[in-house]
């Protein structure tokens, strides 16, 4: 089960508790199936909420993949969506500002989202595997003259 917890700024995060020690979360997913996810499971979350954590989904890699839930208390929403796992674990994220990102990513971009294990913090790293760069760096139009 799952409980709230704020750290030193007041970011509500996610504690397992048969879990005392988290390790950090690293995994990779499509953006197309998390932004399909995201925009089901963000909906429930209000933008102004008198509970700090409600405005945040729950995002947990596990051997099923990545679990996105998020709740009113009224109605429950969860999404699984088809990741590489290489680090399993769960924390939470503003939902809100989550899909905001997510959406505006490019397509056909390959998402690896990472948090760390005890911090406040998740990082978003975005690539796109169709185009090759060479030694010299991006395909970048060159002028001659």
């Amino acid at each position: 089960m799952f409980s709230a917890r704020s750290d030193s700024l007041g970011m509500p995060g996610a504690v397992v508790e048969d879990q005392p020690d988290l390790q950090p979360m690293k995994i990779t997913v499509e953006r197309a199936e998390l932004v399909k996810a995201l925009a089901h499971v963000h909906r429930v979350v209000e933008r102004r909420n008198t509970i700090p954590i409600l405005a945040n989904v729950l995002v947990r890699a596990g051997k099923n993949g990545l679990e996105l839930k998020a709740t009113d208390l009224d109605l429950e929403i969860v999404e699984t969506v088809p990741a590489e796992v290489k680090q399993a674990s769960a924390t939470t994220v503003p939902a809100h500002m989550l899909y905001d990102i997510v959406r505006k990513l490019p397509e056909g971009a390959q998402v690896e989202l990472q948090a760390g294990g005890d911090r406040a913090s998740l990082a978003v790293e975005v690539w796109k595997s169709s185009q090759l760069w060479t030694r010299s760096g991006p395909p970048f139009a060159r002028s001659h003259g």
